[in-house]
């Protein structure tokens, strides 16, 4: 947009577009002076109206200034040049920061001239703006087209100096107290983490604040874990690499508890422990849902899937069940995986450790490989074994106690109860079993298919076998004739009954 303007009311205002205009007059005043003690030639006259002509062109390119890239556009610039000319402003929340922008592009300190756009927008905005939150949003929200500018107005700088001021918080503290210390929530931080990586902040202002957002994982949402990707290198809706960072200083943080715990036992179960356990199984079921909820990005990588799901130990996890979740999504969003790469994502998943109601659904789910459906059913029975082992011994020791002190009537009584429930028990057990078998028989078939695909394949081999008996007649008419004995042709099976003698066959062969 082009304004038509006196140059005195800016110059006296902007710093920026008095130096502009001073060295565009001064670049004119010495190309006119090199111009008149140029001698003259023949053809003086039609040079001297191409340089009146020049000269004309130069002088109105002097009065002209281009302000490339401004600051809250034209809008802007039309308030700023309104100011210059001595026209009340009415300030506003939304305009106040483009101005103070266009102010500080241009020039307009105190430094310059007294009372100048920048104290102004400067007070209005501490007096008025950010005395109210409502005005704060609103120009906040007049922030967004000014991102380019983060450099220049030192906001990447400013975003550094919060994160390496931050309170210091060690995943014990929040492990002891099980809420945000102070006002970094995890959320908070969180936020913070998006801005820098809009930003791009520098690698170590960014693995500092990872590192802080790792102490306030266990309180973290899924929400917050949906960190948009904004580099162009990646693929994936998601930044799947920050999240991977995180889980690992998370890690690093606790230096090892789970495994102590499990080692020591009972014995090692401190109030502390106790709280980095609870904290651990949170950080698991996290991590659970946060696969679930990328395992629908087409462009996720196998392998990407796989080091995410490994990267917690396996007390993390009580159970399985969501970790199993998230691969039937991904299978189910990836229908092009290779039967390699499904055993590869199945993989991740422990069988021992999931549900009776997750192994049944695994047992019935046809998008598992055929391998992970039989080791879900392999520990699918010895779960069931198990309980009907933990069944009996708890009915033996019921009965026996409650004979002792109620007698047999009431011993026979859960005697019988107990054996109902083996008995269903049995049932199941016998389901699995025919279930396997099912399996077992399935996969056979499936043999006798690819057998007969190969025998048709090879039909010039089977028309020359057909003539295998007739050769194998002649051989033993010329071994008869040979030698003057007769051997009973005789086919040897497995079975006794699949012996069979052709000796009526011999003497015809034998006989002229």
């Amino acid at each position: 947009m082009t304004f038509h303007l006196h140059k005195f009311p800016l110059m006296s205002k902007s710093k920026k577009i008095h130096d502009l205009i001073m060295n565009k007059e001064s670049s004119l005043a010495r190309h006119a002076g090199g111009g008149e003690e140029e001698g003259e030639d023949e053809g003086a006259g039609e040079i001297r109206e191409e340089q009146v002509v020049l000269e004309a062109d130069e002088e109105a390119d002097a009065h002209r200034i281009r302000l490339p890239d401004f600051p809250g556009g034209a809008d802007a610039f039309e308030l700023a040049a309104k100011f210059c000319y001595g026209v009340k402003l009415d300030l506003t929340p939304a305009t106040a920061a483009p101005l103070r922008c266009a102010a500080e592009r241009l020039g307009m300190s105190d430094d310059h001239a007294e009372d100048n756009l920048v104290s102004r927008a400067d007070r209005f905005m501490s007096h008025t703006v950010l005395r109210n939150p409502r005005d704060a949003i609103r120009a906040l929200k007049s922030c967004e087209d000014l991102l380019p500018l983060a450099d220049d107005l030192g906001l990447k700088a400013l975003l550094e100096t919060v994160i390496v001021n931050l309170p210091e918080e060690t995943i014990k503290s929040s492990a002891h107290t099980g809420t945000a210390v102070g006002a970094t929530t995890a959320r908070v931080l969180f936020g913070l983490l998006r801005t820098a990586n809009i930003l791009q902040a520098s690698e170590a202002s960014r693995d500092m604040l990872e590192r802080r957002v790792a102490s306030r994982l266990p309180d973290a949402a899924v929400d917050d874990l949906l960190i948009p990707s904004y580099s162009y290198l990646v693929e994936t809706l998601y930044d799947v690499d920050c999240v991977e960072r995180i889980v690992r200083h998370f890690l690093e943080g606790r230096g090892g508890g789970v495994e102590e715990v499990d080692e020591e036992g009972s014995e090692a179960e401190t109030p502390g422990r106790e709280a980095s356990r609870r904290a651990m199984l949170a950080v698991g079921r996290l991590m659970d849902a946060y696969l679930g909820e990328i395992a629908t990005d087409a462009n996720l990588k196998t392998d990407k899937f796989c080091d995410l799901a490994w990267a917690l130990p396996d007390g993390a996890r009580v159970y399985d069940d969501g970790l199993y979740r998230a691969v039937d999504i991904y299978i189910k969003a990836h229908p092009a995986l290779r039967e390699e790469e499904k055993e590869k994502v199945s993989g991740v998943v422990d069988g021992r450790k999931l549900t009776l109601e997750a192994c049944t659904h695994a047992a019935q789910n046809e998008r598992l490989p055929l391998r992970t459906v039989v080791q879900v059913l392999f520990f699918e029975q010895l779960q069931l074994r198990r309980a009907i082992a933990r069944t009996i011994v708890a009915n033996e020791g019921g009965a026996a106690g409650q004979g002792e002190e109620e007698g047999e009537s009431d011993g026979g009584r859960t005697w019988r109860v107990a054996t109902r429930g083996n008995q269903m028990l049995r049932l199941d057990m016998d389901s699995m079993r025919n279930r396997v078998q099912e399996l077992e028989r399935e996969c056979t078939t499936m043999r006798k298919a690819i057998q007969k695909i190969d025998r048709r394949g090879g039909a010039a081999g089977d028309r020359g076998a057909a003539a295998a008996p007739a050769a194998e007649g002649r051989w033993g008419s010329m071994v008869t004739k040979r030698f003057g004995c007769k051997f009973p042709a005789q086919v040897c099976q497995s079975q006794p009954r699949s012996v069979v003698a052709r000796p009526r066959r011999a003497r015809i062969e034998q006989s002229p």
